[in-house]
């Protein structure tokens, strides 16, 4: 209540404290702006390019991955085909090494038999000199001879089969490996090189990322540019504040802890921003100081008219800079932040008015 008596008795006592502006440089300014749009729209092709190019690398870079994802399937089954026949070559050197105590069996078998046989065939060469004996004791001696001379035919032959077999199956196990062995490394040379390219696609991906980033920071300083530009054109052509909804300065730059809510309970008629200690506060707009003193719930408060019924208010400033009446610039520092209950720490609360109705600032201050 004693915000509004104050704001109605300025109301009546005030006229307007802010006349038009000359406007000597609106035609440059419009240069100025007509030539940042231009840029501002070259940037955005270049952004437009660049999305492209991204898109179409992230594009590639998913086929190489399927790519690679299915030669790693392919190297797990050539590792596990690998894996079998090297565990097949060691059951054939097992199998080389039983083999070989068969053959060494047999061997000791065979000079057993021909040390048994070289004393017969001495003692048959003997006999065939001096005569021959008896039929039935040669029938006896060439039938056990033949069953000897047999069973040394079929060692042999067993053991001439063994060292075949045994050739022949190391020979495939050999063959088996190398050729395992070379799809093992043929695949693991596609991959190598896929996934060279997969860096190389990462590389390109970050270079156009980077380069996107920073044609998004130069389109965003063209924007602001390009804002600035239309607030000064119009700060020019025209000093009705309401000809600058939505491009007036901010009048602090913090955090933001509260914001307009008529519906609130108890309604919230301004913003409320956190600052840093002894933060400057400067004035939205052009205006008049009409009142410059502490306000009882507010602490010490500055307003300022700025024609045309409205009203901006500064809260909780811990020293202002101004005098009443005195005549303010845009940007003009009226005073310092001081300590503000909402934050918890020095800030401001800041207002604006129509007629001594509130209005929302954040519809008002520049985005």
């Amino acid at each position: 209540m004693a915000l509004r008596a104050v704001l109605l008795c300025l109301a009546l006592s005030l006229s307007s404290a802010a006349g038009p502006a000359r406007a000597k440089n609106a035609e440059e300014l419009q240069e100025a702006i007509n030539a940042s749009r231009q840029e501002a729209q070259a940037k955005k092709e270049e952004l437009s390019r660049l999305s492209g190019r991204e898109r179409k690398l992230h594009g590639s870079l998913s086929g190489l991955e399927d790519d690679i994802e299915s030669l790693t399937k392919s190297v797990r089954s050539e590792q596990k085909k690998l894996e079998a026949i090297r565990g097949e070559g060691q059951r054939v050197k097992d199998d080389y090494f039983a083999l070989k105590k068969e053959q060494e069996a047999t061997r000791a078998s065979l000079e057993k038999l021909l040390h048994c046989i070289w004393p017969l065939r001495m003692q048959g060469l003997a006999a065939t000199l001096r005569g021959l004996g008896d039929w039935s004791s040669l029938d006896r001696k060439f039938t056990w001879l033949a069953a000897v001379y047999g069973q040394i035919d079929r060692d042999m032959r067993r053991m001439a089969d063994q060292a075949r077999r045994l050739s022949t199956n190391l020979a495939e196990q050999e063959r088996l490996r190398l050729e395992s062995e070379d799809r093992l490394d043929a695949v693991n040379a596609v991959k190598d090189t896929l996934l060279a390219k997969k860096l190389a696609l990462l590389a390109e991906i970050k270079k156009v990322r980077s380069l996107k980033l920073s044609a998004e920071d130069e389109l965003d300083s063209v924007l602001s540019t390009i804002h600035s530009l239309n607030y000064q054109l119009k700060s020019l052509v025209d000093r009705r504040i309401s000809a600058l909804k939505g491009y007036l300065p901010w009048p602090a730059k913090g955090e933001v802890v509260s914001t307009f809510s008529l519906g609130a309970k108890p309604p919230r008629h301004g913003l409320g921003v956190k600052l840093p200690e002894g933060a400057p506060v400067r004035s939205v707009f052009w205006g008049k100081v009409v009142h410059n003193n502490v306000l009882r719930g507010f602490g010490n408060v500055v307003i300022i008219y700025h024609g045309d019924d409205y009203y901006s208010l500064y809260a909780y400033l811990s020293e202002s800079r101004v005098r009443m009446g005195q005549e303010v610039e845009k940007d003009e520092v009226i005073g310092r932040a001081g300590y503000y209950p909402e934050a918890h720490a020095d800030g401001l609360y800041f207002e604006l008015r129509f007629h001594q109705k509130p209005i929302n600032p954040s519809k008002w201050l520049s985005k």
